[in-house]
């Protein structure tokens, strides 16, 4: 028999396919470098944590260093101390709560006479414990860490743990100190209570909010794309109930928009989208092996479009220039034709728009928006934005199977009975136990459960503008008023004052009319008990009593309102929106910030504040808006000379209830657009730059050409070139310097006095009269009775044909017609 050798065989087995190595070879550098970089790194186990949490653990602990730093108190000997079950400190941690709760005030103004009273800021029960949790959490991570370090044989001694979703109850001294809580609350008159009643928002009380966003816009000022995405939000919001996080992060990337062919008449075609939804209050450090964090739903066109959220969409992306192809009109996407060849057809984004958001408001600003809607809408009471997610809840319970109702809702089923449930039952109990001798109720215990039942439209939504300037008179505005006099307004000190000045009138406005409600319900409620009119409780002007931004866009939104909220399907209503989202001042865009209107207005509002509303010109044929008339002028030569080649129905005058039919031509829709549509939002005609470049094919004025020729294209001619509009014909032309250049495009490209330009849109002859050529005529039978009268003109001493010849040149003003310019500049050629 062999003997067995000490040393390894060399026929060893290599693994291959699965259980091959992966490493085929060490690099000594490589792990090295890893070690060192993890070796010497703390672990932070607060990263994944959110930034709400960290701020508050951040708070807390700040307020214990104070504490400790005033009571002579070694903070790291308490800590060991509670963690050894001692009583003294179970008592001392009870003494900082009590401080907390004490020292949780804030002074602020009121409308009485001493001008500002003491406010707690801790009112509930359940505040203590988050803060109690929280200074646990630090004290753990910053302090017994180490203490665990210097006794690794007692380190399950050091820890320490107190969580707030078992209601504060647990084990170990953390939560002996947590059992003490519930008896602060009652000495320092703490709610141990929820500070508010779950309510639902039902269908109709949805479908009322949205209607009142619209209705009565002008008293509910913002931004046009703050309102479309408000509206969006709550549309939203009340199909599946998920969290505001959720629907603010949505992006164009989460949106699939495409055509179908609907499977009821296969010879039409239906917009539809797929939208994915990411749910909120997930764990960062969560290594996902499902797929609960998501989900997708599909929607398509409503004809009631408060809640047609596919109107919305494509509305506030075509807005956005979104889409990957040139669409002309919402319409053209919302109201497609089945193709032949496929059942769906997909839309594409744009690269560079995918992951912007859909709808950009943030949650401070939503908040605003919301409360703003309910006391217009007449509400009493002021329910939270969590009502929506309560009532879309309610209504997907029993229309889906729990398990279909959690995965779209987002938490399970054992939350959902804890948490979103409303305390005011919407059923008919009476009913249910008593049966028929009880009668047919369930219609009127269902309506008192709506929370608009008890709405009142005439309650009062602002303040007079006498008790507004009667802030005025307050001894710290006067003061502050007395030290702004003293400093240049636009330095920091001054701001600063200027700032407190507005946060002290708003709250005193929301005060003031949050007391006259009271008062107004209270009269109205005593009067209508007793069979008695209330109509001169009324406001008679509802007007603001200050000036507020996007006055006139609030206004336009109810001008949108009546064909938005109209039962039937409005087939040029996603038009009406974007033309509405035109008004949005791309210079100041706060779609995503906090900033309401009612917090940024003062008697010391700047011109720009005050001109926010200013008009820009908007192009009529796709709705898109511009800074000026000349950007809107390039726009429509650019991109809508094609659609100009045929007679055109004009959509704006459709929306003011009017059929009008531009016949075909540049001039034809800039002389329609200026006679029923203003001079702003009326593209310059061609002729009035009717000076073409071959070299970069832009068109420019005759007095401007000779120099763009020089500025753009000088160092062009230093050396020899193909001549591009050649080229395009196949043809082959070499110029050599300038001189060669003005002869080329004279000779070759009908070229004119304008050395190197060729003239667009002028005729080498007199225009013969025809059927087509009327409107033509009739402009130059125009003029020449204007120069009988004598013409306007304006003596410039530029040369029309950019060289300086001596002589001063007349440039006429002209009616912005291409056949009034026309007659003017034919002799040129």
């Amino acid at each position: 028999m062999s003997q067995l050798s000490a040393q390894p065989s060399h026929a060893i087995h290599i693994p291959s396919g699965r259980g091959k190595s992966r490493i085929d070879q060490v690099d000594k550098d490589i792990i090295q470098e890893i070690r060192n970089r993890n070796l010497n790194t703390t672990l932070d186990s607060s990263q994944f944590v959110s930034d709400k949490v960290k701020s508050l653990r951040r708070r807390v602990w700040d307020e214990w260093v104070e504490y400790i730093k005033f009571s002579n108190i070694d903070s790291d000997q308490l800590w060991k101390d509670l963690c050894e079950g001692s009583t003294k400190a179970i008592q001392e941690f009870r003494c900082f709560l009590e401080y907390y709760i004490v020292t949780s005030t804030k002074l602020v103004p009121c409308l009485g006479p001493e001008e500002y009273e003491k406010e707690r800021t801790v009112k509930s029960a359940g505040t203590i414990q988050d803060v109690w949790c929280a200074l646990v959490h630090v004290a753990d991570e910053e302090v017994l860490t180490n203490i665990r370090r210097q006794h690794p044989a007692h380190r399950q001694l050091y820890i320490l743990k107190y969580r707030t979703d078992a209601g504060g109850r647990g084990h170990g001294p953390a939560a002996d100190v947590g059992k003490l809580i519930p008896r602060l609350a009652t000495e320092h008159g703490l709610s141990r209570t929820q500070l508010f009643e779950k309510k639902e928002m039902t269908l109709e009380d949805q479908l009322m909010i949205l209607r009142t966003v619209w209705q009565r816009a002008r008293y509910i000022t913002c931004q046009p794309c703050q309102r479309l995405s408000f509206s969006a939000m709550l549309i939203m919001g009340g199909i599946g109930g998920w969290r505001y996080e959720s629907l603010k992060q949505l992006t164009y990337r989460d949106i699939e928009l495409g055509w179908v062919r609907d499977p009821r008449n296969p010879q039409k075609g239906q917009c539809v989208a797929t939208i994915r939804i990411h749910h909120a209050k997930r764990k960062k450090d969560k290594i996902e092996r499902d797929q609960t964090s998501s989900f997708t739903f599909g929607i398509t066109l409503v004809p009631f479009k408060p809640v047609c959220l596919l109107t919305h969409i494509v509305s506030m992306a075509f807005f956005k220039d979104a889409f990957s192809t040139n669409f002309t009109t919402p319409e053209d996407i919302l109201f497609p034709k089945p193709d032949s060849e496929v059942d769906y057809v997909p839309l594409s984004w744009k690269d560079e728009i995918k992951d912007d958001l859909v709808f950009q408001l943030g949650y401070k600003l939503y908040w605003k928006l919301w409360h703003r809607v309910l006391l217009v809408g007449g509400l009493r009471e002021n329910p939270k934005p969590y009502s929506v997610r309560v009532g879309a809840g309610n209504r997907l319970d029993g229309a889906l199977t729990s398990a279909i109702r959690s995965y779209v809702f987002g938490n399970t089923d054992a939350v959902f009975r804890k948490s979103y449930l409303p305390a005011d039952m919407r059923d008919d109990l009476m009913g249910i136990s008593y049966g028929e001798v009880s009668g047919k109720n369930e219609a009127t215990v269902s309506f008192l459960h709506q929370t608009f039942t008890k709405r009142d439209e005439s309650a009062p939504v602002y303040i007079t503008e006498e008790e507004f300037q009667s802030f005025e008179n307050r001894r710290d505005i006067t003061e502050w008023r007395r030290q702004r006099l003293s400093l240049p307004c636009n330095s920091t000190e001054s701001k600063a004052i200027l700032g407190k000045i507005q946060h002290v009138k708003n709250v005193l406005e929301e005060k003031l009319l949050e007391r006259r409600r009271k008062e107004y319900f209270r009269k109205a409620d005593q009067l209508r008990s007793l069979g008695q009119s209330t109509s001169h409780l009324h406001q008679t002007a509802l007007i603001s009593p200050r000036f507020r931004q996007n006055q006139s866009s609030s206004k336009a939104a109810e001008q949108l309102a009546p064909c938005f909220i109209a039962e039937d399907s409005n087939y040029a209503i996603a038009s009406k929106i974007v033309r509405y989202l035109r008004q949005t001042p791309t210079d100041n865009d706060t779609a995503d910030n906090d900033t309401a209107d009612d917090d940024t207005t003062d008697n010391d509002t700047t011109d720009a504040e005050a001109k926010a509303d200013r008009a820009r010109s908007i192009c009529f044929l796709c709705f898109k808006d511009f800074s000026n008339r000349t950007n809107l002028s390039a726009h429509v030569r650019n991109i809508h000379l094609k659609d100009l080649e045929k007679p055109i129905s004009c959509l704006e005058c459709r929306h003011q209830g009017q059929e009008k039919t531009v016949p075909a031509g540049f001039p034809a829709w800039s002389s329609h657009t200026e006679r029923y549509h203003g001079s702003e939002n009326s593209p310059i005609p061609a002729n009035k730059r009717p000076a073409l470049c071959l070299l970069c094919n832009k068109t420019l004025t005759i007095a401007g050409f000779s120099n763009h020729l020089k500025k753009a294209h000088g160092s062009k001619f230093a050396a020899k070139f193909q001549c591009p509009a050649c080229i395009d014909h196949s043809l082959q032309e070499t110029i050599d310097g300038k001189d060669d250049w003005i002869s080329h495009v004279k000779a070759k490209h009908v070229g004119c006095r304008i050395a190197g330009a060729v003239l667009i849109g002028v005729p080498d002859k007199p225009a013969q009269r025809d059927d087509n050529d009327s409107c033509m005529i009739g402009m130059k039978r125009k003029l020449e009775d204007e120069e009988k009268t004598g013409q306007k003109r304006l003596r410039t001493n530029r040369s029309v044909f950019g060289v300086d010849r001596g002589v001063e040149e007349e440039e006429f003003w002209c009616t912005g017609r291409d056949e009034d310019y026309l007659d003017d500049i034919q002799d040129f050629d």
